[in-house]
């Protein structure tokens, strides 16, 4: 396995990278807009956008060619496997998001207290274009009532998690998290009116 990390401070057209195998993924990049157009083997060949948490897999190249516009900035960081006959099976694409790790920058958080049935918000809308990911909710319930809390995707609801009187809970989500819609925010809502319920979340936006 082999990486590589392109700064995407200058134009390039079919910028030759002597890298050769029959996977590649955009590993992690600068941020969740930034991307390259990848050409494999010669530049006229087909060309693939790919962004954080995209590639293929069983599809051989022994070189590529990438392409970004001037005024992209930022990075990509591109991880290469296997060798470019080492194809079992037909070519897949990967699609985002794949790769588990993310950049400081693009982690996000949230925390906000209710007592009534409203929606709160809990996680601002990350903007147009990208989504939020949600890993991580926290729910402390400091009332004497039972209730379950709903994790809305703004006002759709993604998620019920029980609420216990006088209790709490700490839910980790697998990566690469609950996705919600992009430019929306995170809200959740008690199913009962408490004295004081405590929610907090962990996310990372993504497109």
């Amino acid at each position: 396995m082999l990486k590589q990390r392109l700064y995407l401070t200058t134009a390039q057209t079919g910028h030759r990278l002597e890298l050769a195998g029959s996977t590649l993924i955009v590993r992690r990049a600068s941020s969740p807009t930034a991307e390259i157009t990848v050409y494999r083997d010669r530049v006229n060949d087909q060309p693939i956008t790919l962004r954080q948490g995209e590639g293929w897999r069983n599809l051989g190249f022994s070189a590529l060619y990438v392409t970004w516009p001037a005024g992209a900035g930022g990075w990509v960081e591109l991880m290469v496997a296997g060798h470019p006959t080492d194809v079992i099976g037909p070519p897949e694409i990967i699609a985002a998001p794949m790769a588990r790790d993310v950049e400081p920058e693009q982690v996000v958080s949230g925390a906000a207290t209710a007592t009534t049935t409203n929606d709160t918000s809990l996680i601002a809308a990350a903007g147009a274009g990208i989504k939020t990911y949600l890993r991580l909710v926290a729910i402390s319930n400091k009332s004497a009532v039972d209730t379950v809390v709903a994790i809305k995707d703004g006002t759709t609801i993604k998620q019920y998690y029980p609420a216990p009187a006088n209790s709490g809970a700490v839910i980790p989500i697998p990566a690469p998290g609950l996705p919600g819609t992009a430019n929306t925010a995170w809200q959740f809502a008690c199913l009962d009116a408490v004295t004081t319920m405590y929610v907090s979340a962990i996310g990372a936006q993504g497109v």
